[in-house]
């Protein structure tokens, strides 16, 4: 048996299961299989410490599997990154600057400041 990630959640599998049959058992019909942060084919073969994300196109995720697939779209490590980062928005109209601040072990904001500038 070995252990891997599937939707971020942690599972045991048989060594030299396909990732095509571990959608056929976990999530049938699921459109895309993303290993390690990259598309993958059906026939490949996972290995220890493996993180799979299964979804199905126009389907809502749920909680940890919303984040498994933010993860998904980037290269391993990056998401991590951009959920630590602190991030500006600037709108229209008069300029209303936001900064958000996230921090804590589940990425909660922590701290919102804004401002109005105008002539």
């Amino acid at each position: 048996m070995i252990n891997i990630l599937v939707n971020e959640r942690t599972r045991s599998v048989p060594a030299n299961m396909t990732v095509g049959r571990l959608r056929n058992q976990d999530k049938p019909g699921a459109d895309a299989i993303v290993v390690n942060g990259y598309p993958c084919s059906e026939d490949y073969i996972l290995k220890e410490g493996d993180q799979v994300v299964l979804f199905r196109k126009g389907e809502i995720p749920q909680g940890d599997e919303l984040e498994a697939l933010m993860a998904a779209r980037h290269t391993p490590g990056v998401h991590e990154r951009m959920k630590k980062a602190t991030i500006g928005i600037a709108g229209l109209g008069g300029i209303r600057v936001c900064c958000f601040h996230r921090t804590g072990q589940n990425g909660d904001v922590q701290g919102i400041s804004g401002t109005t500038i105008t002539k």
